[in-house]
């Protein structure tokens, strides 16, 4: 393979990695809720707008709570046997969503009639999200909810109403952007190349 070919080659690679970025988007939690905490993240597919349950690939949450069922911290996830998102349009269906998602953000409208529950399945515990006529975790509207307590069914919870952001795409050092000129400098060391090749 000559210095030419090599060259172009590298830069054909270089284009095609700088154009095709990786689609998944992460999105750090970090809410007190009353007496106890959320935090963890949340990795989507990289969709933007509403999202399906199928458009997370991986989520973690670390649930605080004084009377949290099994302990406190506990940890749900993916990680975690037959954990698992449902979003209801009411109770028991699992047809709708309330949560919408930008690129940097992601966002729960407490205003229509849904709720988004991240389960740790068998494992007991949960981290909800509720809307106004629902009882996915409370019999009270417009609720964001730790659960469970084994008593009163949330460990805590507090009232929430609008569009809600409840997790952020984190701040990230910014990448050093390329120089306009790059082009002309890439056709040039290509052209350097060339001639190099010319005079051998």
């Amino acid at each position: 393979m000559t210095f030419h070919s090599k060259l172009t080659a590298f830069a054909l690679a270089a284009f095609a990695f700088v154009a095709n970025p990786a689609a998944a988007i992460t999105y750090d939690i970090d809410l007190n809720i009353g007496n106890g905490s959320v935090t963890g993240f949340f990795e989507t597919n990289g969709t933007l707008g509403v999202l399906a349950a199928g458009d997370f690939v991986a989520w973690e949450l670390t649930l605080t709570a004084p009377n949290l069922w099994r302990g406190t911290p506990d940890v749900i996830g993916t990680t975690t046997a037959s954990a698992g998102i449902s979003f209801l349009e009411t109770f028991g269906s699992g047809t709708a969503t309330g949560v919408t998602a930008s690129a940097t953000q992601l966002i729960f409208d407490f205003a229509g009639n849904t709720a988004a529950l991240f389960s740790g399945g068998d494992h007991g515990n949960y981290f909800c999200l509720q809307g106004e006529n629902t009882g996915a975790c409370s019999r009270v509207p417009n609720q964001i909810a730790i659960g469970f307590d084994a008593i009163t069914g949330n460990a805590e919870e507090e009232t929430r109403t609008g569009s809600f952001v409840f997790a952020e795409v984190a701040p990230s050092i910014p990448a050093v952007p390329l120089p306009a000129s790059l082009p002309l400098l890439l056709a040039g060391l290509g052209l350097m190349g060339w001639m190099n090749h010319r005079k051998g």
